[in-house]
């Protein structure tokens, strides 16, 4: 924040700023309504306009916090809330102008994105389960709890699904990972539950 390392955590309370050095708390806890005390999904923070973004579902919703610095005292104010987006276990992209995640806990899950500067829903699309997601060379990929594999573009008019197929039959709740290879690019991911293989990948010739 202004050139200074801060750690964000979320606890049960709210989200609060440590000095990561010693641990001092610098601001917060700054609350968010949620059943269960369920903060599950990991905050985002970004630095271009020094935003942070946090999400929790269960009558939740999403904030996004302004922080700046004078002196050596952190002011965090709130620029919006909006109950439109609630986050389960899944992680949510800072997209140019958008927060884009799966929103959704025990009913319909959509993929939504909001505007960043002002928390308004911007298109919603229910093409996958709630899912997590991962940005490359400009396109999303996620894999949801269907086991569904989905690569997207997105921008503030709509979203456009390329490609989907299902990878397993198992409930993945494990964030995929891109892998690159010799012959392209891998997307693996694990299902909850199953253990991880010994074997290594061979990349593609």
């Amino acid at each position: 924040v202004d050139g200074q390392d801060q750690l964000v955590v979320v606890s049960n309370d709210g989200v609060h700023g440590l000095d990561p050095g010693t641990g001092q708390a610098l601001w917060g806890p700054v609350p968010l309504e949620k059943q269960y005390g369920a903060h599950i999904s990991t905050p985002v923070w970004s630095p271009q306009d020094q935003l942070l973004f946090f999400s929790a579902a269960y009558d939740g919703g999403s904030k996004a916090l302004k922080l700046t610095r004078t002196g050596q005292t952190t002011k965090v104010t709130e620029l919006w809330f909006s109950s439109k987006m609630r986050v389960h276990f899944g992680n949510v992209l800072r997209i140019g102008p958008l927060y884009v995640g799966s929103s959704g806990d025990l009913g319909p899950s959509f993929l939504t994105a909001l505007d960043a500067r002002t928390g308004v829903v911007v298109w919603q699309d229910r093409s996958f389960a709630k899912a997590n997601l991962v940005f490359a060379d400009g396109k999303v990929i996620l894999v949801d709890e269907d086991g569904t594999l989905g690569l997207l573009t997105v921008a503030p008019e709509k979203v456009t699904v390329l490609a989907k197929a299902t990878v397993t039959s198992a409930t993945a709740w494990t964030a995929p990972s891109l892998v690159g290879t010799s012959g392209g690019d891998s997307v693996r991911g694990r299902p909850r539950g199953r253990k991880p293989s010994a074997e290594t990948p061979k990349p593609r010739a």
